[in-house]
């Protein structure tokens, strides 16, 4: 018997070692929520007016709306989504450009519904340079291109004036 009280003793002697169970629970739950409490900040910082600069500014001017282009680096997604906060639903793409054309409007277009080519609501549509005019009853959607820096390898598709350039 004294034996097995050995091995009894023994094995108490380690449950005692481990962390309670309880315990074990809440150091995963305490490191998740410091990790969501920093995401939180990261995001309050950079959505707070002040904070990150947005890729587009667009203010009301009669009737038109002036699109300024501030940062064509941010992607299309990006500019479309700043685009479509102020109720504009179009298309906003980028493409490689000359430098003298980078973070400028290379291309304006406009498309009807069916998404064919409206070109006297094009013709309606104001740019110059990284800043676009906009009636707001143009009727159709635009389609506004931002020149970018083309990346290692690749060569420019559009110059300052928006032709495209012949390679």
């Amino acid at each position: 018997m004294s034996r097995e009280l050995e091995v009894v003793a023994r094995y108490r002697a380690q449950l005692e070692r481990l962390p309670d169970p309880a315990r074990r629970r809440r150091l995963p739950l305490a490191a998740a929520a410091v990790t969501i409490a920093a995401v939180a900040l990261a995001l309050a910082a950079t959505l707070r007016p002040g904070g990150a600069e947005p890729a587009l500014a667009v203010e009301r001017d009669g009737d038109a709306l002036v699109v300024r282009l501030r940062d064509a680096t941010a992607g299309p997604v990006a500019l479309a989504r700043a685009l479509r906060r102020e109720g504009v639903h179009g298309f906003v793409g980028v493409a490689p450009a000359a430098p003298d054309a980078v973070g400028r409007w290379v291309a304006v277009r406009a498309t009807d519904a069916a998404g064919r080519d409206a070109p006297r609501a094009a013709a309606r549509i104001r740019v110059d340079g990284a800043v676009v005019r906009i009636p707001r009853d143009l009727g159709a959607r635009p389609v506004l291109i931002a020149g970018v820096a083309p990346r290692p390898g690749q060569r420019p598709v559009y110059d300052r004036d928006g032709r495209i350039r012949r390679r």
